[in-house]
Formats: C-alpha cells, structure tokens, sequence
C-alpha cells in the first residue's frame, strides 16, 4: 500500500521541519537528525519510504504521511521478525526430525 500526499487538505512540512513535528510523539528526549528524514524517504525502512512531493526543490511530507510512515515501517518490521522467527523454529525442527530419522528414532 502506498500513501499519497494531498496538498490541498494536508498541512505541507518540509523535510528539515519534520525533526521538530515528530520530536512530541517520541518518548523522552529522543531526537531525530533531518539525515534520517532524509534516509527514511530515500533508503526506506523495512521496505516502506516516507511519502514525499517536492515542490520548487523543496521536499515537503506531512503529518500524516510521517504516522503511516512509522505504523508501515513497524508493522513491516514486525512482520520480517515474526517469519524469521517462524524460519529459525522450523530450521530447528527439521534439524531434529533429520538427527532422529538417522539415529532410527
């Protein structure tokens, strides 16, 4: 799924902004460096990028875009997590089943 800015009903904030807007939702005094917003747009995370317009070669994203960025980006992770997890049990298991099928158990 793929999020779309809308300008004209969300509230544009440019990239070197955004540190500050999310700097509320983090816990403590947890900071983000604009090289990450940066990174977060061009690298993604988990395979998911934070949605971006550029207008006037300013890169501008927004509130919302920044929300489902972070639930995408962690539901993606927790998903990479969960299968890994599932791959190493199930490795586990075959390796075991493996060791008992040639010992004739």
């Amino acid at each position: 799924m793929q999020y779309t800015i809308d300008p004209e009903n969300e509230t544009l904030v440019a990239f070197a902004e955004i540190p500050r807007l999310i700097k509320g939702w983090l816990p403590g005094k947890s900071k983000v460096s604009k090289a990450a917003v940066h990174r977060w747009h061009r690298n993604g995370v988990g395979g998911v990028r934070l949605p971006s317009i550029l207008i006037a070669g300013v890169r501008y994203s927004s509130g919302p875009a920044c929300k489902w960025f972070f639930a995408e980006s962690s539901a993606a992770r927790q998903r990479r997590q969960s299968k890994a997890t599932k791959t190493g049990k199930q490795t586990a298991k075959d390796r075991r089943a493996k060791e008992a099928k040639e010992l004739g158990i």
